[in-house]
């Protein structure tokens, strides 16, 4: 596994600038919303810890780069979220990634899958919360550092403040099969998400896992496109071990129901 040494300190937050694709065709029935209802905007780092429920199936289809010290790596994956009932969701990701040392040769492999499930608590008032959990099917290639069985469960939360901004929040416990050994520790993570203009909005979050040294920050843009797909971005940078000294994430989500 790909591993960087430990590095403190400050950093300038950098944001890509976004191309426009083709908008994939929707059903009618999704309505096409702006930043004044931040429900559609996932987080880039905690995807799946979060708080939000959208109706229907979405699809995003993600690339991701990941630079350390001693090499790199390039994903394309795909994160599905399916609307079950009211307050429930599940959903998953699978992808392929290939990893690139800066001694020996390369390899490419699919991922494992993870699947997730959370239930938003029937609350009112500005404030959302939800329960879920997350585990991974050890159906990847060993040689890209897959084939694991790890679960995580958790806790997260979501607050409009005053519809100029959604403060993001979660914490949960987390499970990790790494050769014959297995890790255990907590996850926490937080952000926000600015809007700009009615399509643009900013989403920004520090992401830290005690379990394999992780933590990372980023900032990202995601702009939507009529009739509710959202063209995303963003830039993480690493604080520790595990995460990767620079991470690019580029996405496109799309309501296909």
């Amino acid at each position: 596994m790909i591993r960087i040494p430990w590095r403190r300190g400050a950093f300038a937050l950098l944001v890509f600038a976004l191309c426009s694709p083709a908008t994939a065709q929707v059903q009618t029935n999704r309505a096409y919303t702006t930043t004044a209802d931040a429900s559609d905007i996932r987080p880039f780092l905690a995807r799946i810890p979060d708080a939000t429920i959208t109706r229907g199936v979405d699809l995003e289809p993600v690339v991701e780069f990941g630079n350390f010290d001693n090499g790199s790596t390039v994903g394309a994956a795909a994160y599905a979220s399916i609307w079950i009932a009211e307050d429930l969701e599940v959903g998953g990701r699978w992808g392929f990634l290939t990893v690139d040392p800066d001694v020996g040769n390369g390899e490419s492999g699919l991922e494992d899958i993870r699947l997730y499930g959370r239930y938003r608590l029937p609350l009112d008032g500005d404030i959302d919360f939800a329960l879920g959990s997350e585990l991974t099917l050890p159906v990847g290639a060993g040689d890209v550092g897959q084939s694991n069985f790890d679960f995580r469960a958790f806790g997260a939360m979501r607050y409009d403040v005053d519809g100029t901004m959604v403060v993001l929040a979660n914490a949960g416990i987390q499970s990790l099969e790494r050769g014959p050994d297995r890790e255990t520790g907590i996850t926490v993570g937080g952000g926000v998400i600015l809007p700009m203009t009615e399509e643009l909005a900013i989403v920004s979050e520090l992401d830290l896992w005690t379990t394999i040294d992780y933590a990372a920050i980023s900032g990202g843009l995601d702009y939507e496109l009529p009739p509710g797909g959202h063209l995303r971005a963003a830039l993480a940078l690493g604080l520790d071990d595990a995460a990767p000294d620079v991470q690019i994430i580029v996405g496109f989500a799309i309501p296909v129901y």
